[in-house]
């Protein structure tokens, strides 16, 4: 069997999530079918509907195993998101005893998900853990202090007392 060339492969197969499918022996064909959604991503069979990565039967296992396995996938999840900002478990787990286990802004407690690891963009320092909300203001505002002393000034000017006290929209 002649071994096929990397430039030879259609655009969609060149990414590494396909090149094992080339090595397990699968037909450029087959790929492209999978990759179009026409066979099944675990099985290789006929998906009931195009457009679907996985059949029914398939999915429901990938759902079992999931389940079953929980815990672990939620570990391995949280430590890869904190590798990316290089601390270990334990190391988030300091700053959030040293925090109180809340928000750094706000002071409210993570509601059902972890504190987000807040750091500088430039300088890759973190800074401490913040709630989602939170740490999506800060990215909102682009970590720009003239847009934050802007909208201080904004919230202090349009007080209720400020507008003659009329409600004018819907809390």
């Amino acid at each position: 069997m002649e071994k096929l060339k990397l430039e030879s492969l259609p655009g969609e197969i060149k990414l590494d999530k396909h090149k094992f499918l080339l090595k397990r022996g699968f037909s450029i064909e087959k790929i492209q079918k999978i990759i179009n959604g026409e066979l099944c991503l675990s099985c290789h069979k006929r998906v009931p509907e195009k457009g679907f990565k996985t059949c029914p039967k398939c999915l429901e296992a990938r759902k079992g195993h999931y389940n079953r396995n929980r815990d672990k996938y939620k570990t391995n999840a949280r430590q890869c998101r904190l590798k990316k900002y290089g601390i270990t478990s334990e190391e988030y787990q300091s700053l959030y005893k040293l925090q109180g286990g809340v928000c750094a802004i706000c002071f409210r407690p993570p509601n059902g998900r972890m504190l987000s690891v807040d750091h500088d963009h430039e300088t890759k320092k973190i800074r401490g853990l913040l709630c989602d909300n939170c740490n999506h203001g800060i990215g909102v505002f682009k970590e720009d202090l003239t847009v934050f002393y802007s909208a201080i000034a904004y919230l202090k000017s349009h007080t209720m007392e400020q507008i003659g006290g009329q409600k004018t929209a819907q809390s």
